[in-house]
């Protein structure tokens, strides 16, 4: 249950939050704290300590201890709050996180945190703060701060897929995608990080347009046909041969299900002939016009 205590070693901060803002330190030791808390971030995110909680824990100690509240602190927050919530204690990650946010709203790691927490998810189902307005709210947020930071802009992308907002979702990863690629042709020394970034960007793509066409209402014919046209015009979408011809074949049987109707309809005899209904047929034809027109030459018949 996520009622449930943390560890003893994990301090509340409902003790400590008010003597942090009651008094302030002077510019070097300020300076000194944000040395020692980036330093401690880089050593628990680079792996390169044996005991990274111990060496969590024993830093936000020192440094609430010295009234410590530089902005920098919320990457520490952060890291506090992603071991708790990886636990199952949902309480205290979630404490934690807006003790982040409160000392920094606008730093991407905060952000990526609190859409950790408030996005829905399977493999946290007790989650109480589960929250899908919230979790959009620190997206757009996210995306609006940092468009420029490659994996900022995947975990913003992520968030709106995983609520189902599909049409963003790609909007956002293709943004990501391109940053990507001009990246590699920027900085040769990392690129073959960089391009194992964008090869995980590139199936993230390919899964949204299937997610997206997946969970498109059956009978939305139009809408189906152009996401599926678009899933097979996207150039690295790594369909193979069967499954690009199911798509290509749903393609014109929806087509010729849609021009089916519409010919039953201008051949009802029963049906009156006002100018309403000629005006319906009409707008009927346009929109399918629209849709076969839309139809690349990459889509055979």
């Amino acid at each position: 249950s996520h009622t449930r205590c943390p560890p003893l070693h994990f301090v509340s901060l409902s003790s400590r939050s008010s003597s942090l803002r009651t008094m302030s330190c002077s510019p070097l030791q300020q300076q000194q704290q944000r040395k020692l808390v980036i330093e401690t971030y880089n050593k628990i995110k680079n792996e390169s300590v044996e005991n990274p909680l111990e060496l969590l824990q024993s830093r936000i100690d020192l440094l609430q201890s010295e009234r410590c509240n530089v902005a920098e602190l919320s990457l520490l927050y952060c890291l506090q709050s992603v071991h708790l919530f990886e636990g199952g204690f949902y309480d205290e990650a979630y404490k934690w996180a807006m003790h982040a946010y409160a000392l920094d709203s606008e730093r991407k790691e905060v952000l990526q945190m609190l859409i950790k927490i408030h996005i829905p998810g399977a493999q946290h189902q007790q989650n109480p703060y589960q929250h899908d307005e919230k979790a959009r709210e620190y997206a757009l947020k996210l995306e609006e701060l940092c468009p420029e930071h490659i994996k900022s802009l995947c975990v913003a992308a992520e968030c709106y897929s995983t609520l189902g907002l599909y049409n963003d979702a790609l909007r956002v990863f293709k943004q990501a995608f391109f940053k990507s690629t001009s990246s590699n042709k920027q900085y040769k020394s990392h690129e073959y990080e960089r391009s194992a970034d964008v090869e995980e960007i590139k199936l993230a793509i390919t899964k949204t347009y299937i997610d997206r066409y997946t969970n498109c209402p059956n009978d939305a014919h139009e809408s189906i046909i152009q996401y599926l046209v678009e899933l097979i015009e996207w150039k690295y979408h790594s369909l193979d041969v069967s499954k690009l011809q199911m798509c290509i074949e749903e393609i014109w049987e929806r087509i010729e299900y849609i021009l089916g109707k519409h010919f039953d309809t201008i051949t009802d005899e029963n049906l009156d002939v006002s100018n309403d209904r000629m005006q319906r047929i009409e707008t009927q034809w346009n929109s399918i016009h629209k849709l076969l027109c839309f139809i690349p030459c990459s889509v055979p018949l």
